[in-house]
């Protein structure tokens, strides 16, 4: 990972761009246009300025110029973000710091492992979903809580929850696109069977139980659609704990094979050290006419 020390001059003078409360105002005007015209998004120095509320040309335009090339693209009509400027504006509006405390709150489905009520808690940026035994837990960003029901929270917040464990599984870091180690680590008698992404660049990391990694799987798609369950909403919830609770066999040493069952079949993977899928194996039983 990184250290502050290798970080170049460059990077250190880009940062330093943004400690200024016109430039970021400049850079929300812009988003603000973009997503009101997403195919014609740029604004004419003008126009910028007057929805920035800036009076002086003379001062707008040295902040404007400040934030060229890197983060505010010059076009033929005007100004409008670029790929870097926009994501400087998701992590402002995404909101800084912890958060809210939810207390445990009940979302009416039980757990596929023990049959004890599911709930939802939040607390130090960490969103926990299930039962005493068998969670997920996934740190979120304040934004995430706003208007939202604890079901609407839950189901949005297990969707990323897997789009990113995946992004990970496959060695990119879902939040600076580095490089991620992957590794299962082996029960010890007193834990689960886990898998564990660390970024090489970001140090972003996660620990999951193995089977939250296949409950998106084409496989276990499939298996979901015969067993007539909606993956949306509090369903891929509880689908999700679902693989959460999978039983893991370890054959070997670099060899983990875990099952999803259902009343209608199942669906059995094997992944190696670094959980890389190896295999599938499914079998489906279909009801039929009388």
């Amino acid at each position: 990972m990184p250290s502050s020390k290798s970080i170049s001059g460059q990077t250190q003078q880009r940062l330093e761009l943004l400690g200024d409360r016109t430039r970021l105002e400049i850079l929300l005007v812009l988003a603000q246009s973009h997503r009101r015209d997403p195919l014609s998004p740029s604004l004419s120095e003008p126009d910028l300025r007057r929805r920035v509320g800036v009076a002086d040309p003379g001062s707008f335009g040295y902040h404007l110029q400040q934030l060229a090339d890197t983060f505010v693209d010059e076009t033929d009509s005007g100004y409008r973000l670029t790929p870097l400027g926009t994501d400087v504006v998701g992590t402002v509006v995404a909101g800084l710091g912890q958060g809210p405390t939810i207390e445990p709150t009940p979302l009416g489905i039980d757990c596929p492992g023990c049959d004890r009520p599911i709930q939802l808690s939040h607390a130090d940026g960490r969103l926990q979903i299930g039962c005493a035994d068998h969670h997920l837990n996934h740190p979120i960003r304040p934004n995430l809580l706003r208007e939202r029901s604890p079901h609407d929270l839950a189901a949005t917040a297990v969707l990323g929850l897997l789009q990113e464990t995946e992004s990970m599984r496959r060695g990119c870091c879902p939040h600076c696109a580095g490089h991620c180690a992957t590794t299962i680590e082996s029960d010890d008698g007193d834990t689960p069977i886990t898998f564990e992404a660390s970024c090489d660049c970001c140090g972003n990391h996660t620990t999951q139980p193995l089977g939250v990694l296949l409950a998106r799987q084409p496989a276990s798609i499939a298996l979901a659609e015969a067993s007539a369950v909606d993956l949306t909403g509090l369903e891929l919830v509880s689908w999700t704990l679902r693989g959460a609770v999978a039983p893991v066999q370890t054959p070997s040493t670099d060899r983990n094979v875990v099952t999803i069952e259902t009343e209608t079949g199942a669906v059995t993977f094997t992944l190696d050290e670094n959980a890389r899928i190896l295999d599938v194996d499914s079998s489906v039983c279909r009801a039929t006419p009388n």
